[in-house]
């Protein structure tokens, strides 16, 4: 799911940057992931803090028991913002 939910902000930021009419490079699709706003992602909201870390993320531990994976535990964290 994570794999996936890099993938859909990839391709929405190169979307944008070339709905924009700017050249696609290595620095408008950066700048174009940065702005990043997606709030229906498989993984949760995906949004960008100003040091580039997810302003909200999601990591789930899971466990195999028997050859099947079995969810062990979600941990939430949020960053905190600061004045600019």
């Amino acid at each position: 799911m994570t794999a996936y939910t890099a993938a859909l902000v990839v391709s929405d930021a190169v979307g944008r940057a070339a709905a924009g009419g700017r050249l696609v490079t290595r620095a408008t699709v950066r700048d174009a992931i940065q702005a990043t706003r997606l709030p229906d992602a498989p993984s949760g909201p995906v949004v960008f803090a100003r040091d580039g870390d997810l302003e909200r993320s999601i990591v789930s531990i899971n466990q195999i028991r028997g050859g099947a994976f079995y969810l062990a535990e979600t941990m939430e964290s949020r960053t905190v913002k600061t004045a600019p």
